[in-house]
């Protein structure tokens, strides 16, 4: 997956994983890039999936794809089953068994409405369907690979949080890395953040799970997270 890595484009990369057709949110990030650029540091912006969900409004379906598509971005399982939808699939989140029923049901409603307002946008949905399901690039000498899920699912939850505590998992991220020979893997998908950090055959390796930036990821706080990547600090 990392063999053969694309230049990044910036010394800064923001991953937004899970924005979740949240136009706020949205909002909140250019301006954010605004500053940056303010001050001479224009970010590159790559958007790993899962950016549709809340936008059901057609206004707001155009305003997050059209934004979304004029950067480098990647497929999520939602976006996938808008460019292809399977009904028995639902939203294809793939969900764990400790994900409650309620919320299963209540993704599937969701990605019903969603996939009514994409019919009326076929040359969108053609894109969303285009898009490739993972990009590596080189920033600071270390490779980076941008993926939905895990390496193995675009809906994998090999790297949620609690996949990633488990007892025994070291070894199973560990073989990913080997396998794609990536330094670092920038996930999403999960709507929990979580860091992983290892030595594998004499490598520092990091995994960055950013959980959600269009959705609140911590206790009493709202906010969205991204994953900042950069050869500077913050």
């Amino acid at each position: 997956m990392c063999a053969d890595p694309v230049a990044a484009e910036s010394e800064t990369m923001y991953v937004i994983g899970g924005l979740y057709g949240n136009t706020v949110a949205l909002a909140t990030l250019d301006r954010r890039v605004d500053g940056d650029m303010a001050s001479g540091a224009a970010p590159q912006l790559v958007f790993n999936g899962d950016f549709n969900w809340f936008n059901i409004d057609p206004d707001a379906f155009t305003t997050i794809n059209h934004t979304v598509l004029g950067h480098d971005a990647i497929q999520g399982n939602v976006e996938h089953e808008l460019a292809e939808p399977d009904e028995e699939a639902g939203c294809g989140c793939a969900y764990p068994d400790f994900v409650e029923q309620a919320m299963v049901e209540r993704s599937n409603r969701i990605i019903q409405r969603l996939q009514q307002t994409a019919r009326d946008f076929p040359d969108l949905s053609a894109a969303l369907g285009r898009l490739p399901r993972y990009r590596c690039y080189h920033l600071a000498g270390q490779r980076i690979l941008v993926l939905h899920g895990d390496p193995e699912s675009l809906a994998g939850w090999g790297l949620a949080h609690e996949s990633l505590t488990r007892p025994g998992h070291d070894e199973v991220v560990a073989n990913w890395f080997r396998a794609t020979d990536a330094d670092v893997i920038a996930c999403t998908h999960t709507c929990l953040p979580a860091v992983w950090q290892r030595e594998v055959d004499g490598r520092r390796r990091l995994v960055i799970n950013n959980g959600s930036a269009g959705m609140g990821n911590l206790r009493q706080d709202t906010r969205g997270l991204i994953t900042r990547l950069a050869t500077t600090p913050h």
